[in-house]
């Protein structure tokens, strides 16, 4: 497997990777390979836990969350929201995000 460069971003906080590095890095893999993520548990042990996802992917705005581990967080359209985020969504950065 060919490994990705991945890229600082936003102040160094969150590192990520552009589409076109997770085009190059998936372009030789099998395409009926099951995908999931993972990330640090936060345990002692940095257990490495797994997630499944939906399949959706979707063009959403950043932003810092002190309710994420990560420091960062997207919009949760299942709940209700002021009408006043909207604006700030404008100014965020955009990532794609797949759930």
């Amino acid at each position: 497997m060919k490994v990705a460069n991945t890229t600082k971003s936003w102040r160094g906080a969150l590192r990520t990777l552009a589409v076109k590095e997770l085009i190059e890095v998936l372009e030789n893999e099998d395409p009926e390979m099951p995908v999931v993520f993972a990330c640090d548990y936060g345990d002692i042990g940095h257990t490495q836990q797994v997630f499944g996802f939906d399949g959706n992917v979707d063009e959403e705005p950043i932003h810092e969350s002190a309710y994420s581990h990560s420091g960062w967080a997207v919009p949760n359209h299942d709940r209700e929201r002021p009408d006043d985020v909207d604006e700030e969504d404008d100014d965020a950065p955009r990532v794609l995000v797949i759930r």
